[in-house]
This record gives structure tokens, sequence and C-alpha cells, in this order.
């Protein structure tokens, strides 16, 4: 299946913890000609970045669902994040290229260097606007907002979907498709290791003060974890189908 539409929606998530309704704010139809592999959007979510396997990354105006920026590459975007003000974003491909753009500007600022693979997933923290890259041989590669490499380490020995910083900015995830790891920023030590009983990860996603970690296993069920005491808090029963994504609400009560 092709997935080259895009969905802005807001979701309205009951007590029982799923989302009830979607609100069908706005639909981009053939953003990419290819699959969109990869969405990210700024704080007030009045623009959103997304990358394809089509070789292109676009910037749009989210409200009114149209395209201000495209961007080029001999191979697909994997990931794409913003800052947290909002005034520049990073993108990823596949060619290897990690390039920091002003929003306003739609300029590349500059091009992190020092990873020796793809990078496959982003993050930025929120507190002093690092760049965490996980790659796809397993290393997390450190870059401050300037672009300087501060930390390069082998992380795992497969590669890395996932990588998210807690809102502190104090505490690093990182997952691959068997195993989660929480990092100290301070100097990136393991704190821990999680593994889900199933030693599959299909999905995941953190709360948003990453004191827990929802995990969707190969089993079709989810495993979530506190990442305070390192222990599993709870087993959300199997399921009839695959869970393809979980989302922690806002306030972190309720999961989607």
């Amino acid at each position: 299946m092709i997935r080259k539409h895009i969905l802005i929606l807001i979701g309205v998530i009951l007590s029982c913890g799923y989302i009830s309704a979607q609100v069908l704010v706005q639909t981009i139809d053939d953003a990419h000609t290819g699959n969109v592999i990869a969405l990210d959007a700024n704080s007030t979510g009045s623009l959103i970045v997304s990358g394809g396997i089509d070789n292109r990354a676009h910037l749009w105006n989210a409200n009114a669902g149209q395209k201000i920026k495209s961007f080029s590459d001999t191979e697909g975007y994997p990931s794409v994040a913003f800052r947290s003000d909002g005034k520049k974003f990073v993108t990823s491909s596949y060619s290897g290229k990690l390039i920091i753009w002003d929003t306003e500007s739609q300029k590349p600022v500059t091009m992190l260097k020092g990873n020796t693979s793809d990078i496959l997933n982003l993050a930025i923290n929120q507190v002093n606007n690092n760049i965490a890259g996980g790659g796809k041989d397993g290393k997390i590669v450190i870059w401050n907002q300037e672009g300087k490499m501060l930390y390069n380490f082998i992380a795992h020995s497969g590669e890395i979907i996932k990588c998210a910083f807690n809102v502190k900015g104090s505490e690093l995830i990182s997952a691959t498709n068997s195993e989660i790891k929480i990092w100290d920023c301070n100097n990136f030590n393991l704190l821990k290791t999680i593994i889900p009983e199933s030693k599959s990860v299909k999905a995941l996603n953190i709360s948003y003060n990453l004191d827990k970690i929802a995990i969707v296993t190969g089993n079709r069920k989810v495993e979530i974890w506190n990442t305070d005491t390192y222990t599993k808090d709870a087993d959300i029963p199997q399921t009839k189908h695959d869970i393809v994504s979980v989302e922690f609400s806002p306030d972190d009560r309720f999961l989607a």
C-alpha cells in the first residue's frame, strides 16, 4: 500500500484510553509520489515537515495544506525533526546527509558530519537543542545546535529505529527491534537496558515525562515500563489485529 497522503487530525481520547473520535482538520493529497516515511510538526502545529521514499522532503503550511518548500536528495528521507522553537529543522536522508535548515528562509544552515551510516531516526533535546541520530550501524551520534559532533558511540548491535529525549533533557532513549536502552545525557553512560518478554519490538512510544515506555511486541501485546524503577508496570492483553503505533496523551494519563 502506498501511503502518500498526510492527514492532520485532532483526536479525542476517552477515559478508557482509546481515541473515540477524530476531527479531520486538513488532508494533503499526493504529498509525495511514494510512501511518506517521516513526519514532524512544530510546537504550534502550524508547520509540518515530511520525508518520503521519493527522495523528497517538504515543508508545509499545516493550516492551509500548502507546500512551502521542497528539498531533494539522491535517496529518501527516513527522519525529520523540528527544534523546540520551530526556527530550525533537521532532515536525514538515506544518502547519509544530515542538514540543519532555517525554517524562515528554507536555506541550509549547516551539514552534520561524523555518522558512519544512514541515520534512521532523529531526536532533538528540547532543553539545549542538541541533536541525536540513531544509525543503521547501531551507533548514536550527538551534535550541538551549531553542528559540532559531541559524541559518537556504539549503542546497539542492530539498526536503531527510535531515539527520544525526555522533557528535562537529562536522558535519551534508543531502541532497536529487540531492545531499549536509556542513556545519561551528561556523559551518555548506559543507565538501563530493557528487553521485552517476546524479545521483539514492533513499535514504541515514550510518555511526555519519560517515566513510561509503551512497547508493542511481536505477539500483539503492549508492555508498559516504568523508566524510574526500570520495571514493567503493566501488560495490555493480546489484540486480534496488529498494532502499528501507540501514543500517550499529553498528560500521560491515557494510551491510544
